[in-house]
């Protein structure tokens, strides 16, 4: 103590303190120099007060539990928690927990001593004589061992092999990385379960842990612990985690956890919040407490019984989860799993597994995996039927029952048979009657072979395997005696298949799935070929492939066939034999093997065809690798397209000499006809109701004056009258005296509005027909073609004047007059629908000067003022009336703007030219489109 340290130090102190508080400790070295530190000492949250401890060695005990309890010598030193001695205890030490010396606490009193768990709410009280009920199938998980079970403990995570049946570890030794596993425990929904039993801690002494094949009431059963000393501070801890066998993952199972002989002063606490159900005996006296995701069990105070007393036995279903945790608590008995169930736990589904034993035999392995949960004698099961249907492409060479603990065949124990491809394994009344035939996993083997030629395409294909499914099922017996029938999941046997996966599939063109057509419709159709094959050189590819497909009857016009790979590179070339319909088409070019191919071709559904025809397709392909390996004709699946014939629905739009109206101009009178073209062929059918509908906003937008709109059928039958209202025109009849072989015609006329349009302006238009027939079919959603129109614009004269007066009997002037115009019949009018930014130009032309009834002339005599520029008329030159760019397709009237004599024509007399007598002359109107600037 010469001189002050700052290392950590451990004491290891015997005996116990009784009261909490602060303490002092001296501390001397070898010189006598002492030191003082400070101990504070907390009371333990669950007890008030200690008793004084007592020294044991613990036995492990036989049946029934006799705790062992040795007071020890004053000599003797308790095992102080401080000190645990992290080196691993012997083979002999591990298999005799007695030999160690451990501190045995006084039990720790968890819940007082009046909390029945039977009180608790939401527990399920079973009758102390024939439970009504059974703990559902679906807890399916039964934890067992098949033959090929191994067990190895790891401590720190290093693999220490193989433990003994009561594996010692101590307190040092645990931590999330101190585990037993086991594998091949049980079979849960087809998969094989492995347990990963984490030591998480022990009691401060250590513990044991069973590893053994659970048995009813096993001492040392898998996933039990003989807790040891010091458990009334620190339970041991273990988490059970389950795995899937084959990948190693964490899987989800539900099952049944039974605890059973809860006496002396064991106590246990689960954790998980996947607890379902809790079953105890209506007259239980097991202490107990379920509240949020934890359920703590306890014996009562200091008593003993036997095993088999039913009242101290709690069965928990647990709903899906991939772990549960317990803490242990017991100074001398055994705590945990036990497979005696206070409920008869109802058959689970049966497990189903499939594997291919050869590949180049073809001998294909299916085991139905049949968990008989643990059952009292007074509760023997009345029958069990094990049944298992081979699909029909494979022989059954040989079928066993098998127990999965020992490997051993007991056929014996049930009666088999065979009928056609049906197994069946009934167990007879005399094993179902012994308790050994039950807490068992019982496995139905089948073995068979592929029959020669079996066409095995139906079934999947996956990554170079065809995938052979079965299904099995078990049939027991409900509690009113009906037989209940419990299947497996479906199992597939990977059968090894160089043959390619091809799929066959048919779509509108518009890309979607052509499960129906209509008669006249185009189709694609498109044969995928991909290949699983695993070649150790990976440049071997497709030397050569062949695509070959037979063409439905029903389809015409075959066109588009094309092989190409999946990057869209044509990589051969096919052909259509029209007299075998047969589509041929083969590489002119190595692919890829990694690489789909794709034979494409499209074909049109023949008019006339029935409704309720399948038009079908499939494709088959062969070939061979670059290396040489042959590949087997590999068939497609089929695809089929339902030929549903609605009839046809056809809209049209025509001018009124019968021509398309593709185009048309400003003014012009437009006349649509929508047409439904019936299936039917004969006159007995009648239609119901017919409806055929168009939105006609688009041309109601565009033109005006709409008339001559009628009904009829196409033979001139009158129909009931259509009529638009708002933007939507409509045709309904409901008469039902319309035979369906009638076609029905609806139309109308409406003309292109100068004001509406310019030049492009484009407008669409089609309908809907709905049609109910007498005999129950309906053609709904029939919808038409798609009319349109495009408006080109024009620069046309709307009117032009063909008489200018001057005025009637006008005075004979001794000066020079002027004379406006006095009337005219028509204004002078342009209307230019070409559109914004177009430019025109109007002149006017002499034509015959004004001459009067003798021959006389009025030479120069008309003028015309434009914005107040004055230009005289002369024979056969014209003169400029207006030039002007175009601001929208309104009507421009020139003559508006003429005004007396300062606009427009004049008539200018010079004093003393005219006689007394008519005149008259002629001017033509020019108007012309003049190139706008650039």
């Amino acid at each position: 103590m010469a001189s002050e340290i700052n290392i950590p130090i451990k004491l290891n102190i015997a005996g116990s303190l009784t009261n909490a508080g602060e303490f002092k400790a001296t501390v001397a070295d070898e010189a006598g120099a002492e030191k003082q530190f400070p101990i504070t000492v907390k009371a333990h949250p669950s007890i008030e007060t200690l008793n004084e401890p007592k020294e044991n060695t613990e036995a492990e005990p036989v049946s029934p539990e006799v705790p062992t309890k040795e007071q020890p010598t004053p000599n003797e030193e308790l095992a102080p928690p401080a000190v645990e001695n992290p080196l691993e205890k012997t083979e002999a030490d591990s298999a005799n927990p007695s030999s160690q010396l451990e501190a045995i606490q006084s039990r720790l009193n968890l819940l007082p001593k009046d909390s029945l768990l039977v009180n608790e709410p939401d527990v399920i009280k079973i009758p102390k004589t024939n439970p009504p009920q059974t703990i559902s199938g679906e807890y399916g998980l039964v934890l067992t061992r098949f033959k090929e079970s191994t067990v190895n403990y790891f401590i720190h995570g290093v693999n220490k092999g193989k433990p003994s049946a009561k594996q010692r570890i101590t307190r040092a030794q645990s931590g999330e990385d101190t585990y037993i596993y086991y594998t091949k425990t049980g079979i849960y929904k087809g998969r094989v379960i492995d347990v990963k039993e984490v030591i998480v801690n022990t009691a401060s002494g250590g513990s044991s842990f069973g590893t053994a094949t659970p048995t009813p009431g096993g001492s040392n059963n898998m996933l039990s612990a003989w807790v040891g000393g010091g458990s009334r501070y620190n339970p041991a801890t273990i988490r059970v985690e389950f795995y899937d066998s084959e990948t190693g993952e964490k899987i989800k199972v539900k099952g049944v956890w039974n605890l059973t002989d809860i006496d002396h002063d064991e106590s246990a606490i689960m954790y998980s919040d996947s607890i379902q159900e809790v079953y105890v005996r209506e007259d239980s006296d097991v202490l107990g407490e379920r509240k949020n995701n934890q359920l703590t069990v306890e014996s009562p105070r200091n008593t003993n019984v036997s095993e088999t007393d039913e009242k101290r036995w709690v069965s928990v279903a647990y709903g899906e989860t991939d772990e549960l945790t317990f803490d242990y608590y017991s100074s001398g008995s055994w705590n945990g799993y036990d497979v005696k169930s206070l409920v008869p736990i109802a058959f689970p589904d049966p497990s189903k597994i499939g594997t291919v034993e050869n590949q180049a035999t073809k001998q294909i392995n299916y085991t139905t995996y049949v968990s008989v949960p643990y059952r009292q004698i007074k509760n023997f099961e009345p029958q069990l039927i094990i049944e298992d249907p081979v699909i029909d492409e494979l022989n059954i060479q040989a079928f066993d029952i098998v127990d999965t603990l020992t490997g051993q065949n007991v056929n014996s124990l049930f009666t088999l048979s065979q009928q056609g491809n049906n197994i069946r394994a009934e167990a007879k009344s005399t094993s179902l009657k012994k308790a050994d035939f039950y807490n068992k996993m019982y496995a139905l083997e089948v073995k068979a072979t592929v029959k020669e030629g079996a066409d095995l395409s139906k079934y999947p294909y996956e990554k170079g395997h065809r995938l052979l499914p079965n299904t099995s099922q078990i049939i027991v017996t409900n509690s009113d005696a009906s037989d209940k029938i419990v299947k497996s999941n479906e199992a597939f046997a990977k059968l090894k298949d160089e043959r390619l996966e091809v799929k066959e599939e048919v779509v509108h063109l518009d890309g979607s799935v052509a499960d129906s057509a209509t008669p006249g419709e185009q189709l694609k159709y498109r044969g995928t070929a991909l290949s699983s094959y695993q070649s150790e050189i990976e440049t071997n590819n497709y030397a050569s492939l062949t695509f070959t497909t037979t063409v439905d009857s029903q389809l015409e016009a075959i066109t588009n066939i094309t092989l190409k790979d999946e990057s869209g590179q044509v990589v051969g070339t096919g052909s259509y034999d029209a007299s075998t319909k047969q589509i041929t088409a083969s590489l002119t070019k190595p692919v890829s093997r990694k690489q789909a191919v794709y034979l494409e071709y499209n074909g049109t559904v023949k008019q006339g065809v029935p409704t309720g025809t399948l038009v079908k397709a499939k494709t088959a392909v062969e070939g061979k690798y670059s290396n040489g390996v042959e590949i087997p004709l590999s068939v497609s699946n089929e695809v089929s397209t339902l030929i549903e014939d609605y009839g046809v629905l056809e809209e049209s739009v025509t001018h009124q000499d019968g021509s398309a109206a593709d185009y048309a101009q400003v003014n012009d009178v437009l006349h649509y006809k929508i047409i439904y073209r019936t299936p039917y062929k004969k006159a007995e059918v009648k239609y119901s109701t017919l409806s055929i509908n168009s939105d006609i906003t688009e041309i109601t937008s565009y033109t005006k004056n709409s008339s001559n709109l009628v009904a009829h059928t196409e033979s001139g039958k009158p129909l009931a009258t259509p009529t638009i209202t708002g933007n939507t025109l409509s045709l309904n009849d409901r008469s039902g005296t319309i035979a369906a072989n009638e076609s029905i015609v609806v139309e109308f006329d409406v003309t292109v509005a100068a004001e509406k349009v310019s030049d492009g302006t484009l407008f669409k238009n089609s309908a809907v027909a709905n049609m109910n027939f007498s005999d129950g079919f309906k053609a709904v959603g029939v919808t038409s073609n798609t009319v349109q129109t495009i408006i080109k614009g024009v620069l046309e004269f709307v009117s032009a004047p063909n008489e200018l007066n001057f005025g009637d009997n006008l005075k004979i002037s001794t000066k020079d007059k002027s004379y406006p115009i006095q009337n005219k019949d028509e204004g002078l009018i342009v209307q230019d629908s070409r559109g914004k930014g177009n430019q025109w130009s109007m002149r006017a032309t002499l034509l015959k000067e004004l001459t009067g009834e003798s021959g006389h002339q009025l030479m120069n005599s008309l003028h015309y003022y434009n914005q107040g520029k004055e230009l005289a008329f002369t024979i056969g030159d014209s003169i400029p009336i207006r030039d002007q760019k175009t601001t929208d397709n309104q009507p421009v009237e020139i003559s508006n703007d003429w005004q007396d004599i300062q606009e427009g024509p004049v008539l200018k007399v010079k004093a003393g030219q005219p006689y007394s007598e008519k005149y008259t002359g002629a001017i033509q109107w020019t108007l012309q489109s003049v190139p706008g600037n650039e």
